[in-house]
């Protein structure tokens, strides 16, 4: 059985939303236990606490994790700082806030973590991960971490992981940080708390889980091949400068646009596959940036390394369309994940309102789509999800993960 609660707090003492967030928490799985009592008098609480901070400084955080600890009897609170957090409850951005989930079972076995000195040894971190794990996992794991987005080379951490660890499904998503903490992210376990490192924990036991992606940013018209690339900068699409590519995709619907590409920067970006491109509608692709345009060979500057060979399209930041995306995603994770007792939404921090106009649009989707499941997440500066036999990084996404006993349980 496998049985959590969630809790969000928003206060100008963190201690205080520390204790008022997993104070909730703890009565809402004592609500949802519905073991014999002597079971659940055989309990220590709970197994495991993850919690998020938004607006939290270095120095008020070990005060949040001793409430934490204090509330829910779990020595080793895990986390990391967001630009905003959340629970299924709603969302908190642009404040202090904490979100807590607190789980208790005899099925799912929780491991977190905590690894430091990251910049510049991605690889031998994630190794280190892999040595940490690997005697834990079981074939329903799953591993969620929540790096340094400032130190992060992730296809390096995620490779020395898969070389020590194996093909283990990762989720989660790059710490952020919010208002006075600047660029400085905070990752902690326990009573350590610290930057430039990976927390996270390792789900297994007889479990199975499913992890979704949706978008924010749409396809615009068709896939382009690259027939000529350097570095990040992409020269010829289908054998032609790559600007006229991208302003053949805006003269479709909303073909108005093109005559201001200036005022497109911050809607416009390219999409890479994650796989092949018959799904190209159904968002298995990753999003970077557009950084530039060369007005004299047309060359497109891209926010990642391309080759030639190699397929991608552009795209529309699409507040309409997001919200029809993530119902999809929702419906077809929950489809997938028989009766799911918790679940992790991975938000990034230029979703929200800064998408929608409006606060706490996902969260309102998701209580829809699974009501009364407890789940808890962060914005982020990245997403984390498993994509074609391995774990790629996306922006302007969200990644909801969900976990359920497995059938064999």
């Amino acid at each position: 059985m496998i049985e959590a609660g969630t809790g969000l707090a928003r206060d100008r003492d963190p201690g205080r939303a520390a204790r008022r967030a997993s104070g909730e928490a703890m009565r809402r799985l004592t609500d949802r236990r519905s073991a014999p009592e002597e079971y659940r008098d055989a309990r220590r609480g709970s197994d495991l606490a993850l919690v998020f901070c938004a607006g939290v400084s270095e120095s008020s955080l070990p005060a949040v994790l001793e409430e934490v600890r204090a509330v829910t009897g779990v020595d080793n609170p895990v986390g990391c700082s967001g630009a905003g957090v959340l629970t299924e409850a709603g969302e908190i951005e642009n404040e202090q806030g904490v979100s807590v989930l607190v789980c208790a079972s005899d099925t799912l076995q929780t491991f977190p973590f905590l690894v430091d000195g990251l910049k510049g040894r991605d690889r031998d971190v994630g190794r280190e991960i892999g040595r940490l794990i690997r005697e834990k996992a079981t074939p329903g794991s799953l591993l969620l971490v929540f790096p340094d987005s400032i130190s992060c080379h992730p296809d390096h951490l995620f490779a020395g992981i898969q070389e020590v660890a194996g093909s283990l499904p990762v989720a989660g998503g790059g710490a952020a940080a919010e208002g006075a903490s600047g660029l400085r992210t905070l990752q902690f376990c326990g009573q350590r708390v610290v930057s430039n490192a990976v927390s996270g924990v390792l789900l297994s036991g007889a479990i199975a889980h499913s992890v979704g992606v949706t978008q924010s940013c749409l396809p615009l018209g068709k896939p382009y091949r690259i027939t000529a690339a350097e570095g990040n900068a992409i020269k010829t699409l289908n054998g032609r400068p790559a600007v006229r590519s991208l302003i053949e995709s805006l003269a479709g619907p909303g073909g108005e646009l093109s005559e201001d590409l200036h005022r497109l920067a911050s809607h416009v970006f390219v999409g890479l596959p994650t796989g092949d491109v018959s799904s190209w509608k159904h968002g298995d692709y990753i999003v970077r940036s557009i950084l530039g345009v060369d007005p004299d060979d047309g060359a497109v500057y891209v926010g990642c390394e391309v080759r030639e060979g190699g397929t991608i399209g552009f795209m529309l930041r699409d507040p309409a369309g997001a919200r029809e995306d993530l119902k999809s995603m929702l419906q077809h994770s929950d489809s997938s994940c028989r009766q799911p007792a918790l679940g992790f939404y991975f938000n990034c921090c230029a979703r929200g309102a800064g998408l929608y106009g409006l606060p706490e649009i996902d969260t309102a989707y998701i209580r829809n789509a699974l009501p009364a499941l407890p789940v808890v997440g962060f914005f982020g500066f990245s997403e984390i999800a498993p994509a074609n036999g391995g774990t790629r990084t996306h922006n302007y996404s969200g990644v909801m993960a969900l976990v359920s006993e497995s059938a064999s349980a």
